[in-house]
């Protein structure tokens, strides 16, 4: 009985000495990061009026082409884009019309500056064919400004 006694004895120490190094490496690891944000300020955009001062005749070709800057304020000096929503636009008189190109002109995307000011510029081509009755043609168009995705460049 001894004999069965010492052995098991003996197992159980050799059993114990193998399972140290496993219970060693059960353990558990921790580790933290952090999560940050950046709340730009919300951007504002005036976009200007404009308008062709040339004199224009009826019933004669006309083009003409005119310049006007569009004004942001947002965060100091982060970049934005201005896109023109649709270059192309009509002006109307009634059931007449004209048609005009809308470009942008100036640098662009810019930077705004340290207050948090910008202008982009932009430029309204006019082209009309003959016949082009008198009156007051108008219409209108929509710029958009969005910061610019510094990981993507636009």
């Amino acid at each position: 009985m001894k004999f069965i006694i010492g052995r098991t004895i003996v197992a159980a120490g050799v059993f114990s000495l193998l399972a140290l190094p496993a219970l060693a490496q059960i353990g558990s690891e921790d580790d933290s990061g952090t999560v940050n944000v950046t709340v730009l300020e919300a951007l504002t955009i005036t976009a200007p009026n404009l308008t062709f001062e040339g004199l224009f005749v009826a019933n004669t070709a006309i083009t003409d082409t005119i310049l006007g800057n569009v004004s942001v304020t947002g965060q100091n000096n982060e970049a934005v884009v201005l896109t023109i929503d649709q270059p192309a636009i009509t002006l109307t008189n009634g059931a007449d019309n004209m048609a005009v190109t809308m470009t942008v002109t100036g640098v662009n995307p810019v930077t705004l500056s340290e207050l948090g000011s910008g202008t982009i510029e932009i430029q309204a081509a006019l082209a009309a064919q003959t016949p082009t009755l008198s009156g007051l043609y108008t219409g209108t168009y929509t710029v958009t400004i969005d910061y610019q995705d510094q990981e993507q460049g636009t």
